[in-house]
């Protein structure tokens, strides 16, 4: 199947998360050459596409595979879950950032409610959710610098997130 559409900032391609069963991974469909392509597959729940706002770069979320899940059981650490970017010129992928292994090891699940769990500012800022100290926070990673800091600290969650249309402002 295929989810989680996003149109590049010009609308000349658009991104997708191409789900087959118990993995998945980012496609990008370019309108002018009408082909698809698949930048960085691979075995694991690759996620949450989201553009830069020039266009150039795609980050998303890689969730390892995790043999031997319990369906009904909480799970608070595993292989830990990271950010990536695909350079859309080159197709060249990398990973940004990668959460600690422990306490926030396993990508946050319902909350906060948000449109997309990655969220790229004008300011060069990939902002995200994480459980790092076991409250659902939101961090900023800067995406030149790759360093992270946290934007909600103290004792309670972030229930619900969206980026303003300045691309600046997170309500």
């Amino acid at each position: 199947g295929v989810g989680s559409l996003r149109w590049s900032p010009n609308g000349s391609k658009l991104a997708f998360v191409n789900i087959r069963g118990d993995h998945s991974f980012i496609g990008i469909y370019d309108l002018a050459t009408k082909s698809i392509n698949f930048p960085d597959p691979g075995a694991d729940k690759d996620q949450e596409p989201v553009w830069s706002p020039d266009g150039k770069y795609l980050a998303y979320i890689r969730n390892p595979l995790q043999i031997n899940d319990f369906i009904f059981a909480p799970r608070r650490t595993g292989f830990p879950w990271s950010i990536r970017v695909i350079n859309v010129e080159t197709g060249e992928a990398k990973e940004l950032w990668k959460a600690d292994e422990g306490k926030g090891s396993v990508l946050v699940g319902d909350l906060p409610a948000m449109e997309n769990k990655l969220l790229w500012t004008k300011g060069q800022q990939l902002i995200f959710p994480w459980e790092k100290d076991a409250w659902v926070h939101l961090y900023a990673l800067d995406f030149k610098k790759k360093t992270v800091r946290l934007l909600t600290p103290g004792a309670g969650e972030v229930e619900n997130v969206t980026l303003a249309k300045d691309g600046e402002t997170l309500y």
